[in-house]
């Protein structure tokens, strides 16, 4: 992205269509399992990322997501495809193609074909080989067995295996054929699956503004990549839920741990649960002990003694896990037996946030929706929703137009600290700089809780990311009233960038 020429001031239109590099495969391409992985082929385990989230592909895969005209996709110029929309009429073959495996192989192209079939021959000679080389030593062992007991050589008593008292529990994998039970000489191996770079989000700006909320906390560095083991004191974004209103609240919480794998540590943290007269509700039990958390290519199984019965509850633990880089979905279980929500035993994938859809869109791509992150308040501290909106472009620009409109279906309980009647007149972005400048009305210029306006502005902005890579847009957000530099209304405290704030920081008990 920072290899984008992009200057402050211009329009993220220009900028987004500047990212467009001609390849023979769409950038938004990936498998339901790991967007950073795709196949030659048309396959139904891809998906389009083109929004962020996976999203079923209403398109012939072969003639556009596989090809260089994916730029004329409907779904890649973000056109609005409803259940009644015609797709591009394509050509059809005379034979149909074969499905399977036959049908994959007549789409790969004839180079493919041929590495592949090469690649098949090696594998089964250096199979056979290794088959022969192992009968081979099974025979002269046997052969060696017999002759030492004919000689009646004296034979070493094999060391009986001793047992680790101190084992861990390992309870049911969601899948035997996923993760080898450990033995009872071997503790269970939390594996570290490969971290793309690309999908780390990057940190925030060293530094938090003066007269902002939470400006005694440091922001909190990027959270730890998945089964990483960490040590003194971290940063954890946690879910808990509101008491009065039921939402999903999101928390930054400072731990001091001596040593333990990220997810061990969350779920720790989770068990203490929110500090009480804060309003927030546990999502696990007091007396909950945690028996595994493993992690396989992104799958964290995640094993307690106890789990809340309601979905909510689940549901937050899930989100706190999948906000580490690297991790995708949750299998919870109970002593060692699966559980999940809505009835299902199955993993958890991450969902929207307190989803608001006052156009009533479906929460798919193939419905024309986009998915925008808006901070409001609710008491002392700030909710995030999720507003769908019909596709388009013009992101930012329409995140900040979405929230002048207010909390929408949530304004029973949430608020906004943006003045009635504010207006978005401009809004430029710098890729370079990693930094988004919006120009607002002078209405602005008279919210009454200053740093909560400018807070909710921030987290939202900064909320948006790359959905080719994971990154945020903007670590910082410059704020102009009628082209002039909000200091000047407020005092030099706002003359800069303002970078992404901690989220809810909660305070010690």
């Amino acid at each position: 992205m920072k290899a984008v020429s992009a200057h402050t001031g211009a329009n993220l239109e220009l900028f987004e269509s500047t990212m467009v590099q001609q390849s023979d495969h769409c950038p938004h391409l990936g498998l339901k399992q790991n967007r950073a992985i795709r196949f030659a082929a048309t396959t139904p385990e891809h998906r389009c990322y083109v929004t962020g989230d996976s999203q079923e592909i209403p398109v012939e895969q072969g003639s556009f997501c596989l090809s260089r005209n994916h730029v004329n996709c409907p779904l890649y110029m973000g056109l609005t495809l409803s259940s009644t929309s015609e797709l591009p009429t394509l050509p059809t073959a005379a034979n149909p193609t074969p499905r399977g495996v036959r049908g994959w192989l007549q789409a790969l192209p004839l180079r493919e074909r041929i590495m592949y079939g090469a690649l098949l021959t090696v594998t089964l000679v250096a199979i056979g080989i290794y088959a022969l080389i192992g009968l081979r030593l099974l025979n002269a062992s046997a052969d060696d067995s017999g002759d030492a007991n004919a000689l009646m050589l004296p034979t070493a008593t094999a060391p009986t295996p001793a047992t680790v008292a101190d084992a861990e529990p390992t309870g049911q994998t969601v899948d035997q054929a996923m993760t080898a039970q450990p033995t009872a000489t071997q503790r269970p191996i939390i594996t570290r699956p490969e971290i793309f770079d690309t999908e780390q989000p990057r940190p925030p700006s060293p530094t938090t503004p003066p007269g902002t909320a939470g400006a005694s906390l440091a922001p909190p560095s990027a959270l730890p990549p998945a089964s990483a083991v960490v040590s003194g004191e971290v940063d954890l974004l946690l879910y808990f839920i509101d008491a009065d209103t039921d939402l999903l609240v999101p928390v930054t919480r400072r731990v001091e741990v001596a040593a333990g794998t990220v997810e061990a540590v969350l779920i720790a943290a989770l068990i203490d649960g929110p500090p009480s007269r804060v309003g927030l509700e546990p999502v696990l039990p007091a007396t909950t002990r945690l028996l595994t958390a493993t992690n396989v290519s992104g799958l964290v199984i995640v094993n307690v003694t106890r789990l809340l019965p309601d979905d909510q509850s689940r549901l937050a633990i899930a989100l706190s896990l999948t906000e580490l880089p690297g991790i995708g979905r949750v299998q919870l279980q109970e002593g060692g037996q699966n559980a999940g929500i809505r009835g299902n035993t199955g993993p958890i994938d991450r969902e929207v946030i307190n989803p608001d859809n006052p156009e009533n869109l479906p929460l798919s791509f193939t419905g024309g929706a986009r998915f925008l992150p808006l901070y409001f308040v609710e008491d002392d501290r700030y909710v995030r929703i999720t507003r769908l909106v019909t596709a388009t472009n013009q992101v930012m620009g329409e995140t900040v137009r979405q929230l002048l409109i207010g909390p929408g279906s949530y304004g029973d309980m949430l608020d906004t600290p943006i003045p009635v009647g504010t207006q978005m007149l401009t809004i430029g972005y710098d890729a370079e700089m990693q930094r988004t400048t919006v120009n607002l009305s002078r209405a602005f210029a008279s919210a009454p809780d200053r740093p909560a306006a400018v807070e909710s502005l921030v987290l939202s902005l900064t909320e948006l990311r790359n959905p080719a890579t994971g990154d945020r847009f903007a670590e910082s957000v410059e704020i102009l009233v009628e082209g002039r530099s909000l200091a000047e209304f407020w005092g030099e405290a706002y003359r800069d960038p303002i970078p992404r704030p901690p989220l809810n920081v909660l305070p010690a008990e």
